[in-house]
């Protein structure tokens, strides 16, 4: 079975096509699905790259060398699905880039070398007194909003999900820490579960709006213009949460970094939900933490800037670009 086989590879670098290769054994030929990572002979070394394609020596014409065989098959389900694929080798056609190219990029930074993707454990916060009355802080308002949010779970919080208390709150973090009141925690990293309490009711025009995105079947695009202050965010929550319910996913992309924060804080507050977030000012496993839990239709919406357009999501249903 192997020795039918050809492995069409794409590999970062500046060529426009794919790299043809051979499976090792037989065995490995039946672990080798377009999607996954290998590692492959390349000049001189060996690079990371992705199957692309698998064709049958009948399907393909003779090489005019010697092929090489696969080193190693690094996933064993595959990362990039067939919409995921085509979508790039659409993006590479179009503008005219090296298919390996455009993968790498598309690719979190630890996932373009040849390692496993894995949870890492990020920096929580968690209550240590067992016994606490929010009124004894009335006079520090940050400290007890940190620990209204802390009180509700017993696992601990997120450093990334404080951080959408409005202000800097890493003064009130560090009281509260000197006081003996919370401690830090390692946790296993999640997108953060929503809760649809500052949901407003939409005026005429608004739920129209939203009607409208609704009505919308297939592929379609829609405008929705209006001012800053117009209320078109209100909008945005409620598509975003009637998609979601309907077992969708949503992308929303941002201009500008500095808008993911307010807009991450308006769709935990109102929308039912898992809310992950991606742009580059994250550290690299924070993004491929996000990255992986879109991949697996863990994260009900991704907010991130434009390289965010490369996360695959099995279940996208609806885009939102915002200051399009």
């Amino acid at each position: 079975m192997s020795n039918s086989l050809i492995i069409k590879v794409a590999v970062a670098a500046p060529l426009f096509n794919l790299f043809d290769y051979l499976p090792a054994d037989a065995t490995s030929a039946t672990k080798l699905h377009p999607g996954c990572r290998v590692r492959v002979p390349f000049g001189r070394g060996k690079r990371t790259g992705v199957v692309w394609l698998i064709c049958d020596h009948d399907d393909a014409p003779p090489p005019p060398h010697r092929l090489k065989t696969i080193a190693e098959v690094i996933d064993e389900t595959p990362l990039l699905d067939e919409n995921e694929r085509q979508f790039l080798s659409w993006c590479a056609g179009y503008y005219h880039h090296p298919i390996g190219e455009v993968v790498n990029a598309a690719l979190p930074t630890r996932l373009r070398q040849p390692k496993q993707p894995r949870p890492t454990l990020e920096q929580g916060w968690r209550v240590r007194q067992k016994k606490l009355s929010l009124p004894d802080f009335r006079n520090a308002p940050v400290q007890q909003r940190i620990l209204q949010m802390l009180l509700e779970t017993k696992a601990g919080v997120a450093g990334k999900q404080l951080e959408t208390l409005d202000g800097d709150i890493r003064p009130a973090l560090n009281r509260l820490q000197q006081k003996g009141v919370i401690e830090r925690c390692d946790m296993a990293p999640a997108a953060t579960p929503s809760s649809a309490v500052g949901r407003v009711t939409l005026s005429l025009e608004q739920q129209q709006a939203v009607d409208a995105i609704h009505a919308a079947t297939g592929f379609s695009t829609l405008l929705l213009d209006g001012i800053t202050g117009s209320g078109k965010t209100e909008v945005y929550l409620h598509a975003a949460d009637r998609a979601i319910s309907r077992g969708h996913q949503v992308l929303v992309l941002v201009p500008e970094i500095a808008l993911t924060p307010q807009l991450l804080r308006r769709f935990q507050q109102g929308i039912n939900g898992v809310v992950a977030i991606s742009h580059s000012a994250l550290n690299s496993s924070d993004r491929e933490q996000a990255w992986m839990q879109a991949q697996k239709g863990e994260a009900d919406l991704l907010i991130g800037t434009r390289s965010a357009i490369f996360t695959p999501m099995p279940r996208i249903g609806l885009i939102i670009i915002d200051e399009e």
